[in-house]
């Protein structure tokens, strides 16, 4: 019905679907960065394909086609296993913030109302034209590099915060009710780098086939973590390290995952 009128489409995504560009990436099209095919990154995989398939069918159709992709929305009710909210939670709630040499970045958090606003304020856009593709980042409202974070939390708070190691903060995240799985993958930041950690937690990942430059390495989960984000960092540490040969070793402790590249 909207296809004689060409009437646009606006389709939203999300800036993670250039995860897998290794380099800054802009408002353009995706379609160059594919997320992996082994299941790795389905999230990313469901907003990857949809844009592609709007882009052929602006190419062949003329239809003009509006794709919004925000960054990590903000939500005043926190899902357990949201990485980056979680995070900032518990570092309000302890007054202290994890400090590694392998956090690096930065959170970038929007408010739904600022995606709403900058989506509605496209709708009546004189500018659309068929066959013509727009993209539009939806970023955040809040930014927070990694390095800067212990200032960044006493401007916020108004009052002196700590720097803890970060097993150490996880561990009194954890009593405070932070969720099993986050905490296992904050622990393990000291063996993996926090890039990696992002990625299995469907957020921005940039460069991440470079994070794994040794040729083999080891990496204990705590005893609780589900067989499916085993799974995931099974396939992850594949991906990144065209592995040769990968084993595991479960205890009472956790499970023990070794690689080796070729």
């Amino acid at each position: 019905m909207s296809l004689p009128r060409l009437i646009p489409v606006h389709y939203v995504s999300t800036v993670g679907v250039g995860t897998y560009s290794g380099l800054e990436f802009r408002e353009v099209s995706a379609t160059p960065h594919p997320p992996p095919t082994d299941r790795f990154d389905g999230y990313i995989a469901s907003k990857w394909t949809p844009e592609r398939y709007l882009e052929k069918v602006a190419e062949h159709c003329g239809w003009p086609v509006w794709i919004h992709r925000p960054s990590s929305a903000k939500h005043a009710d926190i899902p357990d296993l949201d990485l980056m909210q979680n995070l900032s939670k518990y570092c309000k709630f302890m007054h202290a913030v994890p400090v590694s040499t392998n956090l690096r970045g930065e959170l970038d958090l929007v408010t739904p109302a600022t995606v709403v606003r900058s989506i509605i304020g496209q709708l009546h856009d004189e500018n659309s034209a068929p066959g013509w593709v727009r993209f539009l980042h939806q970023s955040g409202n809040i930014k927070l590099a990694f390095d800067d974070m212990k200032t960044f939390m006493e401007r916020e708070l108004e009052r002196p915060v700590k720097g803890l190691a970060i097993g150490e903060w996880a561990r009194k995240a954890a009593e405070l009710g932070l969720h099993k799985v986050l905490v296992a993958f904050f622990k393990n930041v000291v063996n993996l780098c926090v890039n990696t950690l992002i990625a299995l937690c469907s957020v921005t990942l940039p460069k991440f086939r470079a994070q794994f430059a040794e040729s083999r390495g080891t990496l204990t989960c705590a005893t609780g973590v589900p067989r499916h984000v085993l799974d995931a960092l099974l396939s992850a540490i594949c991906f990144a390290t065209s592995t040769g040969g990968i084993a595991q070793r479960a205890s009472e402790s956790g499970v023990t995952i070794h690689w080796e590249n070729v």
